[in-house]
């Protein structure tokens, strides 16, 4: 995970991936974890999937931004959990 800030009403996480896979008719090569489910949860076990993942190419390829809307009972205050298919990280935002 490379951050996690709250910008206009969305919490916002970056992570870096480097396996990919082959995606589309092409065969253009995108990071595995940009076509997996992320669901981020708090301590009081309210859980919340992702409602964009959104993967760079380029000179920024393998950087993959999550996002989740901030307005739910998610409490952004305590210890925050991400997971995926393939990835879990716990994590706190600072003040």
């Amino acid at each position: 995970m490379q951050s996690a800030e709250v910008i206009d009403g969305w919490l916002s996480i970056r992570v870096r991936s480097s396996p990919t896979e082959s995606f589309g008719r092409h065969g253009q090569q995108v990071p595995v974890v940009s076509g997996e489910r992320f669901v981020i949860s708090d301590e009081a076990g309210n859980e919340l999937e992702s409602s964009l993942v959104q993967a760079s190419s380029g000179p920024l390829f393998g950087i993959v931004d999550i996002a989740f809307p901030t307005e739910t009972e998610l409490d952004l205050l305590g210890t925050l959990a991400l997971r995926s298919a393939s990835a879990s990280v716990s994590f706190r935002l600072s003040q």
